[in-house]
């Protein structure tokens, strides 16, 4: 075999006796320290090894029972495997379990007076055995998983230790001249990847590429829609010449467009030409739209972006409509397009006046944004002001989704409606918004999260958070969550724009003949380790370094909140020492 592997022998059966007479009196050219690559059936293999490096023979298998045999004054130990094959299989306990199979196998033996010497030998049809990937891979068809050697693991951690630690160093200078502990260690590692990232935040890294990169990307547009417009600037002047002095009629100048990947959740619209002034007449690319959703608006606008004559097109200012919005809000509706912060705010502001009685309503775009100058969420915008119940809330998630918060009179409890979400997770935007609304000091703000009706679509998240809003003012600020509501998603925009132009909501039509499905409830929490009250995602975190015996203090501090810049200590420990 490759790599150092030899096989011993060839047999399909392998009996007692010569089992320890090869332990006894091995073969020393025949044994092997590198594990094989697929062994077929039929082959023994004899390792001399200190570590586990014989099971990585690149197969999955399942642990299939021990037995041990007394021999003279040795004992011979037996190890027994079988296959491992795609899918589980459900137990009787709930658990589920690997498929194994005994149509190949592997026995490994071993002597206690020398358990560095294995005797493995593989029995059964090799070819019954299919790759599968890790067990904890997300991916639909995820690559072969080959399990690494016990020795370079341990090889691997071993370099790492030595790497940051000196073990010459004397006892009254540890953790002066070495590092004091492993949480130290980690702290350090969580900070150079904090500052060796370029942002925590997506669409914020884009906007800095932008600038960054003159020239390179032309647009970005973040909502409702996103995508971005990414071009080299020498391609549009080589296309712009082309288009000049082509008069070759026999070879067209053409374009090409289509959408022809994707990339995880964004597709990929290329615009290729043929560039005529080489002979093969190859095809080379000129620009690129980068969007979330195959939207006719979005294509439409990537068209009008790259086009020669965009820059003398003459473009009419919206028509005033109604509340401070025109004619692209009332489009933007009548089109079901993504409403933007301008149609909620506007919503809010009349409802807020109907239902006075109820808090909330605060303008959407005190949302908070990533600051990359301080690696933390900032709220230079300002911030949601805390309110007693009854209070409801629309936010921006800040993943180009809307959501809305209430607290109702009659249990207390917070609430967050959302009609998009499977996971029912709350966002690190959303979790700074609930605090500063719903906190009031808390350590631990609990938050219930309702399924309630699902939006039909991608789009109509906006329309569903003021519908549920409206529910919950009617309701007189309680809560009720027995019963999904069961709003007619072909009425609802209609409705939008009828209560926008009298000035005054009424509820959103709903079906009289569907039958409302009770109501699942999922619960979440947002952790407020410091004393400032604000979440721990807002910004990075430190943990004080005292000890009460051997016990590490469980308090956090957020890294502005602590006034330091190395390692911190609480109030309780900064006295003792």
């Amino acid at each position: 075999m490759d790599s150092g592997s030899i096989v011993y022998m060839h047999t399909d059966v392998l009996h007692q006796t010569e089992i320890v007479d090869i332990l006894t009196k091995p073969e020393t050219s025949c044994t092997s320290n590198v594990p094989p690559y697929k062994p077929k059936a039929n082959e023994v293999y004899l390792f001399q090894t200190g570590a586990d490096d014989w099971k990585c023979d690149q197969y999955l298998w399942i642990n299939n029972g021990t037995k041990s045999v007394t021999i003279g004054n040795d004992v011979l130990k037996k190890h027994f495997y079988k296959i491992r094959l795609p899918g589980t299989t459900d137990k009787t306990n709930g658990r589920k379990r690997p498929v194994g199979s005994l149509q190949f196998k592997k026995t490994a033996y071993s002597l206690k007076s020398n358990k560095s010497l294995i005797l493995v030998h593989y029995e059964g049809d090799e070819t019954v055995y299919v790759p599968v990937g890790h067990g904890n891979s997300k991916k639909s068809d995820p690559p072969e998983y080959t399990r690494t050697a016990p020795s370079v693991l341990r090889k691997i951690e071993q370099d790492i230790r030595e790497s940051i630690s000196n073990g010459s160093v004397s006892g009254e200078h540890q953790g002066v001249l070495n590092a004091r502990n492993v949480k130290q260690v980690e702290n350090l590692v969580r900070k150079v990847n904090e500052e060796e990232r370029l942002s925590k935040d997506d669409i914020y890294n884009l906007l800095l590429l932008a600038y960054h990169m003159d020239g390179f990307i032309h647009e970005v547009t973040v909502f409702p829609d996103l995508s971005s417009i990414i071009a080299l600037p020498e391609m549009i002047s080589i296309v712009n010449h082309l288009l000049d002095v082509n008069t070759e009629d026999d070879v067209p100048f053409v374009f090409f467009y289509d959408t022809t990947f994707k990339c995880g959740d964004f597709f990929v619209s290329p615009i290729v030409f043929r560039n005529i002034i080489f002979e093969d007449r190859p095809i080379m690319p000129v620009a690129f739209l980068i969007h979330s959703r195959k939207k006719e608006k979005t294509h439409a606008r990537f068209a009008s972006t790259s086009s020669k004559e965009s820059k003398t097109k003459a473009y009419l200012d919206p028509i005033a409509w109604i509340n401070g919005l025109n004619s692209d809000h009332k489009q933007t509706i009548e089109n079901n397009e993504w409403l933007c912060s301008e149609i909620i705010n506007v919503c809010c502001r009349i409802i807020s006046r109907q239902f006075p009685n109820i808090s909330g309503f605060q303008p959407t775009g005190l949302s908070p944004v990533f600051d990359e100058a301080t690696k933390s969420w900032s709220e230079k915008f300002g911030s949601f002001s805390q309110k007693g119940c009854p209070t409801v809330q629309i936010h921006h998630t800040g993943k180009s989704h809307w959501v809305t918060s209430l607290q109702s009179v009659n249990d207390q409890c917070i609430y967050v409606l959302d009609s998009f979400s499977k996971t029912f997770t709350l966002t690190p935007s959303l979790d700074i918004q609930l605090a500063a609304i719903y906190g009031h000091g808390k350590k631990h703000i609990s938050m219930k999260l309702p399924e309630v009706q699902r939006q039909p679509n991608g789009y109509d998240c906006g329309v569903y958070s003021i519908a549920n809003l409206l529910e919950f003012c009617f309701n007189g600020g309680t809560s009720n969550f027995k019963n999904k509501t069961a709003f007619e998603p072909t009425g609802m925009r209609e409705h939008l724009i009828k209560c926008l132009e009298l000035g005054y909501f009424s509820k959103f039509p709903q079906s009289l003949n569907s039958c409302a499905d009770s109501v699942k409830m999922h619960t979440r929490k947002i952790e407020c380790s410091c004393v400032c009250g604000k979440p721990d995602i807002l910004e990075n975190m430190f943990g004080c370094e005292g000890k009460r015996g051997r016990v590490t203090c469980s308090k956090w501090v957020h890294q502005s909140c602590s006034n330091v810049l190395g390692d911190w200590l609480c109030d309780e420990h900064r006295s003792t020492v």
